[in-house]
């Protein structure tokens, strides 16, 4: 597996520790520099570092909008269960855990992926 790294900034970084460019060891976070280029709060001794990531779908944010490219096409039909699901988490007066968690499961299983549960009670202290 490997270790996740947590997000920070340069400002962050520098209120901590002024010098922590120069700091060897495990890193703990990762600041975007760019959006090529990420940085680490410390020098692994082992002199290389293998990142990984999810990539993020693009967002449909209208009704013209299409799936991701990346989205094979025979799954189209089966984002709604997802997209109702993130509403039955989400939305106020309609928020419905079980309800969501029902909707999960059927995209899940639409897709092949198996009962995952995924939608989670929040409590606010």
């Amino acid at each position: 597996m490997g270790k996740v790294l947590l997000k920070s900034t340069f400002q962050i970084e520098d209120m901590k520790d002024p010098n922590w460019r120069a700091r060897t060891g495990e890193p703990t976070v990762y600041i975007e520099a760019t959006g090529h280029t990420l940085v680490l709060n410390g020098q692994p001794e082992t002199g290389y570092v293998k990142v990984g990531y999810i990539q993020r779908p693009t967002a449909m944010t209208t009704d013209a909008s299409e799936p991701d490219e990346r989205i094979p096409e025979v799954l189209h039909q089966h984002l709604k269960y997802f997209a109702a699901g993130r509403l039955f988490e989400h939305s106020g007066k309609g928020r419905d855990i079980n309800r969501a968690n029902d909707c999960y499961q059927r995209f899940l299983g639409a897709i092949g992926a198996g009962p995952i549960p995924i939608a989670s009670h929040v409590v606010d202290r």
